[in-house]
């Protein structure tokens, strides 16, 4: 059996762009437990809020993390500057979510830097191509999830600066 590439569903299966990925969580008929919407914090473009009270614990629906399914080798090889939305979900499994708007993880933003305290971690699931969100503490609704992007994201966002580079800014603006 060779290396899977296949997807997992997205979140919302008609995003194009973050504005769709808004109006889709914005409606009322919407059922997952995240909406995407402008963040709290400056400068970050969007974010995600709880769209009900969740424990402790809580798995958020509809807040997935998936996008092109790579190799360690392909991740790599990718320049610094494009690898803001890329995921390790394993060694050799990582997911890239730039052009996929459909995953509402996508738009979760890290606190660090912030007053904001981290609430939620994304659990990553290899087999599946996907990682979900968990609360690690009481979320309440209209609430942004904050979750850790890891110390290899923070290294990379520092080396980018430091090769003359701008800064990959997860604005989510396409």
């Amino acid at each position: 059996m060779g290396f899977s590439r296949a997807r997992p569903p997205p979140d919302i299966a008609h995003a194009r762009s973050p504005a769709d990925a808004v109006a889709s969580t914005s409606d009322p008929s919407y059922e997952g437990d995240g909406r995407v919407g402008e963040s709290t914090i400056v400068g970050a473009g969007l974010g995600v809020f709880a769209t009900r009270r969740l424990p402790r614990g809580s798995t958020a629906r509809g807040v997935t993390y998936g996008g092109d399914v790579m190799t360690l080798l392909e991740a790599v090889a990718m320049p610094k500057k494009d690898k803001a939305y890329v995921m390790a979900l394993h060694l050799n499994v990582h997911v890239d979510a730039r052009r996929h708007y459909g995953y509402v993880g996508r738009y979760v933003n890290d606190s660090a830097g912030t007053a904001n305290a981290l609430n939620a971690e994304f659990v990553k699931d290899a087999a599946n191509r996907r990682a979900t969100l968990r609360t690690v503490r009481d979320v309440e609704a209209g609430e942004e999830f904050f979750a850790a992007y890891g110390k290899g994201y923070w290294e990379r966002e520092r080396a980018i600066e430091g090769d003359g580079v701008a800064t990959v800014e997860r604005s989510d603006d396409g």
